[in-house]
Formats: structure tokens, C-alpha cells, sequence
């Protein structure tokens, strides 16, 4: 097992501090690197600045936890969609060059 865990693999609550020392310890980089990465995440509106608090992970309601699963299964049938379709052309392509092959017998 590795001794870190990458970024995706970090757990928030809603709202809960993101500590930068904790953060730089428990991925063992740099504080830097935890500010860089906080503010990657504060533009994409995953974490929210407020000037008591600090850096806070961003808080989810009821309707974009609904749409970031619509998002995900709509990404996930768009997948299972693409790797059928290739299937099938394979599947296709062989069976065509099967019976291409036994016109020259």
C-alpha cells in the first residue's frame, strides 16, 4: 500500500476546513503545493475562501448532488455506448472477413 493516497482519494465534508499543514503532512508535499492546489479547487468552486474560516470545502445541495448524478451515468452510458458500437464493428468486420475469405475457396 502506497504511504499517500492521491487527491481524488481525499474525503471532505461538506464545509469542513481543509487545513493546509494537515494536507502537506498527510500527502507529504510541500505547503505551496497544498495553497496551489486549494486555489485550483477554490476556482473550480469546490472550495470556498471565507475570511474567518479559512479555506472550506464547498457545501452541496440536494439539486447538484441530483446533477452530478444525471452527469456521471450519462458519462458512464455515453462509455458503454462507445465500447458496444466497437464491439459490434469488430464483430462486424470479423464475420465479413470470414465470409470474404470462403468465396476464394
Amino acid at each position: 500500500m502506497l504511504p499517500w493516497q492521491p487527491w481524488s482519494a481525499y474525503e471532505a465534508l461538506p464545509s469542513s476546513k481543509l487545513r493546509t499543514l494537515e494536507l502537506s503532512k498527510r500527502f507529504a508535499v510541500s505547503l505551496s503545493a497544498v495553497r496551489e492546489a486549494l486555489a485550483r479547487l477554490s476556482a473550480d468552486g469546490l472550495a470556498v475562501a471565507d475570511p474567518q474560516r479559512g479555506l472550506t470545502a464547498a457545501p452541496i445541495s440536494a439539486a447538484d448532488l441530483t446533477d452530478q448524478v444525471a452527469e456521471t451515468q450519462i458519462l458512464a452510458a455515453a462509455d458503454s455506448l462507445g465500447k458496444a458500437s466497437k464491439r459490434a464493428l469488430n464483430a462486424r468486420l470479423w464475420v465479413g472477413a470470414i465470409s470474404f475469405s470462403r468465396r476464394g475457396e
